[in-house]
């Protein structure tokens, strides 16, 4: 059964595209940025070391006589470095200045030559283990560095073999550069602080957009504005919402003083009714009702007799007589009272029955104002009912209305 929710629909069409991952500690990063945030100091840029060495040793290596020019490569290039006082081996996959697989691995301890206190130094083995990464990584990749470029400090290497033969060992094909350096990660950071001078080969280069996108003052300086004006819209509210409360107040206050008028008015009119009860007193509706019998009482008392005018008995008959005179219809009875008209006619079917209603539909001077039917099936035909009733006429009105 099919799991429901939001589900993507596959794109056909879409590029597949492989990304790299780089897993990092952040905790401290971010404690920096909130600090530097606090001083007012805008970070335009985050990034890790293995992006500094892709950019940073792009275009020249090494300080002082051991200064390396190297060409831009449009290949896969491979820059690694050591760092003595971690003891860290750190190395990067770059293609356009760009990271595309990169690692680092700790250094053992030893006693370099010339030197008397143990420390980190890099042997044959370091780079054996090198190449078993760089190995696996062309296999994932499909690719591999045409050019290997390490910086370490001349005392670091502890070996018996020569550091270039050991160096050009690791991948077999790659041009092999090499400079000693004292301190590599300043240098690699020095080359990298030299390229964010220019803006617009910064601007699309790689970097740890979450971090680089953390929220600092602007961002909570648009949340308290916000705040500050929702809060003035909660205040403007309040005011309208309690001008509205008083206005409601007021009209209710109105309303219960043209009671209080009309009460006094309507007592003054009938002091009381049949079961002894003020008018005022009395709820408004029966209140009202009860000044209409009153007044009604009134006008009969000053009234002339009101005469119903007769019903037009004699003229209806004329004027039925135009319909019902049809030879195909039987009139069975014809009924005339004060209060409705009822004919029973037989007619032969139903279209003349049909004919027989709307012929009494459209009559012009008849004063009944509608019609009703009833059926029932005859031997020889369909036997209708039609009950009418009298158009409403004037009458004299009490009190000489």
């Amino acid at each position: 059964m099919p799991r429901r929710g939001r589900h993507r629909t596959p794109q056909p069409h879409a590029t597949k595209r492989r990304v790299g991952v780089t897993v990092i500690p952040d905790a401290t990063i971010r404690l920096l940025l909130d600090l530097l945030d606090e001083r007012g100091i805008v970070v335009g840029r985050v990034v890790s070391i293995w992006h500094v060495l892709s950019e940073a040793f792009g275009d020249v290596v090494g300080s002082g006589s051991d200064r390396m020019i190297s060409a831009a490569s449009d290949g896969t290039v491979a820059y690694a470095l050591v760092d003595p006082e971690e003891g860290r081996l750190i190395w990067v996959w770059s293609r356009g200045n760009a990271p595309i697989a990169s690692g680092a691995f700790r250094l053992a301890r030893g006693v370099p030559v010339g030197r008397d206190a143990s420390t980190f130094v890099l042997g044959a083995s370091d780079l054996s283990r090198l190449a078993s990464e760089w190995l696996a990584w062309s296999t994932q990749l499909g690719a591999s560095p045409s050019r290997f470029r390490l910086v370490l400090p001349d005392w670091v290497w502890h070996d018996e073999s020569s550091l270039g033969e050991r160096v050009a060992a690791v991948w077999p094909g790659a041009t092999a550069d090499i400079a000693m350096e004292n301190d590599p990660i300043a240098l690699a950071l020095s080359g990298f602080a030299d390229g964010l001078g220019d803006a617009g080969s910064t601007a699309d280069r790689p970097s740890l957009e979450q971090l680089q996108t953390r929220p600092g003052r602007p961002h909570r300086a648009m949340y308290q504005w916000a705040a500050a004006a929702v809060a003035i819209a909660a205040l403007g509210m309040g005011g309208a919402a309690y001008r509205v409360h008083a206005s409601a107040k007021a009209a209710d206050s109105k309303a219960d003083d043209a009671r209080r008028v009309w009460r006094e008015q309507a007592g003054q009119l009938q002091p009381a009714d049949s079961t002894g009860v003020m008018a005022g007193e009395a709820y408004d509706a029966v209140a009202v009702e009860n000044l209409r019998a009153a007044l009604e009482t009134q006008r009969r008392a000053v009234a002339p007799i009101a005469i119903t005018p007769p019903k037009p008995v004699l003229r209806e008959l004329e004027t039925l007589s135009y319909v019902l005179g049809n030879p195909d219809y039987e009139l069975r009875r014809v009924s005339i009272s004060d209060f409705a008209v009822t004919i029973v006619v037989v007619v032969p079917d139903t279209a003349a029955y049909e004919e027989l209603t709307n012929s009494l539909q459209r009559i012009a001077g008849s004063a009944v104002a509608e019609w009703s039917q009833s059926l029932k099936p005859q031997g020889d035909g369909i036997e209708v009912m039609l009950n009418g009733t009298w158009v409403s006429q004037g009458r004299t009105q009490p009190g000489g209305a």
